[in-house]
């Protein structure tokens, strides 16, 4: 299976916005437009760019203009799953007109910067969704002003919060390109829990490991290796919140750690605490913090 290159129809009244209330599709692709999603029922994995999270009910993602991404169900089951999705051509909507209208250059520079991928802070969720439900109901130039009240809101968190991109902006455009993440991105949500051989992914990609190892950084700005700790991270935190587990050195076992000393060390990058710390400050929370730091990108 590959990342397919979508083609997002525009009714002539709508221009450059179009509104779909659906289903994700089950496989990894990408489009010219930015989608602007909110998810309104189900769960799973989601896959932006090189970055891999849980999403649920409440959530609202920016995805940028190609950016390959992917909403999994948990259940198998993508219909159900429903999300209100917002889709705007922003190059083609903006291109040149901040040239003649420079106040509407704050708005393409905000979108050009969230080409990376972005996921709206939880605070500010009902606001970006009564902004996404108010532009929703309009049509022509109605609707195209109640999106720039939505950007405008999106620059307001920016300025207020340390709003950091969830992914690199990714070059894949190419269908073998697509192809080949796709296939090592679905493995590794298989199989995190596993022991995962560099030449078991290499052998999917058909390529040596040495040769692996440069395109996976190449395309994702990562190693497939960090990518797949941060992949067995989010998990495991899944799993300490959950409370459902016997030791959370069985945590550590069951998302594909060799050992307690390893997935310790490894937490303790990613999140700047222990496991034992991590539960005392935010499992009665129930929340999962944001793993990533902004140098993981680059």
């Amino acid at each position: 299976m590959r990342v397919l290159h979508q083609m997002t129809p525009y009714e002539p009244e709508e221009h450059s916005i179009v509104f779909q209330d659906t289903y994700p599709v089950p496989y990894l692709h990408n489009h010219r437009e930015m989608q602007i999603i909110w998810v309104k029922r189900g769960t799973g994995n989601a896959v932006i760019g090189n970055h891999v999270q849980p999403f649920k009910p409440g959530e609202i993602y920016l995805v940028g203009s190609n950016q390959p991404h992917l909403f999994e169900a948990s259940d198998g089951n993508q219909e159900s799953i429903n999300m209100l999705c917002l889709y705007i051509d922003h190059r083609r909507a903006f291109s040149g007109i901040s040239s003649y209208l420079p106040e509407l250059s704050v708005v393409s520079n905000f979108l050009k910067e969230a080409d990376a991928g972005l996921q709206v802070p939880a605070a500010y969720v009902k606001l970006a969704s009564q902004a996404m439900t108010h532009s929703h109901t309009k049509l022509g130039l109605d609707r195209f002003m109640a999106f720039l009240q939505l950007v405008r809101l999106f620059i307001e968190i920016k300025a207020k919060v340390d709003w950091k991109p969830l992914s690199a902006v990714l070059n894949v455009e190419s269908p073998t390109v697509s192809d080949r993440l796709n296939t090592v991105y679905r493995y590794s949500l298989e199989h995190y829990m596993d022991q995962i051989a560099l030449e078991d992914v290499a052998r999917l990609a058909c390529m040596t490991p040495n040769a692996f190892c440069s395109y996976f950084k190449k395309y994702t700005r990562k190693t497939y290796f960090s990518f797949l700790n941060d992949l067995r991270i989010r998990k495991a935190c899944e799993k300490l919140l959950s409370g459902n587990y016997p030791t959370i050195a069985s945590v550590a076992y069951d998302c594909g750690f060799i050992n307690t000393i390893t997935f310790n060390r490894v937490f303790r990058r990613a999140l700047g605490m222990t496991p034992s710390e991590y539960i005392q400050k935010y499992a009665v929370k129930g929340k999962i913090i944001e793993v990533f730091s902004e140098h993981d990108f680059y």
